[in-house]
């Protein structure tokens, strides 16, 4: 996770190895009141031997995640729950 003061962003890089398996994870943002999700991108090719050289360049470029969903805070923003307490 990287915070660009500059930009007013945080982002999230993830990395999925699995050859057949979706990646599911789930980040806890604190401090960041109002946080919204601006946009998701991936890096891919269905080559797993392609790689960017001088020739093709966008062999593997950033293209649009889709599928993805995105709650809002479990606690609320820059709240904590006190230990051993549900959220139900």
């Amino acid at each position: 996770m990287v915070h660009n003061h500059d930009e007013d962003c945080v982002t999230i890089f993830a990395l999925n190895r699995s050859l057949d398996e979706s990646l599911s994870m789930e980040a806890l943002v604190r401090g960041f009141d109002g946080l919204t999700v601006k946009e998701a991108h991936q890096l891919r090719n269905d080559d797993l031997m392609a790689v960017n050289t001088k020739d093709t360049p966008d062999a593997i470029k950033p293209a649009p995640l889709e599928g993805l969903r995105f709650g809002e805070s479990r606690y609320g923003p820059s709240s904590r729950r006190p230990r051993g307490t549900s959220s139900a």
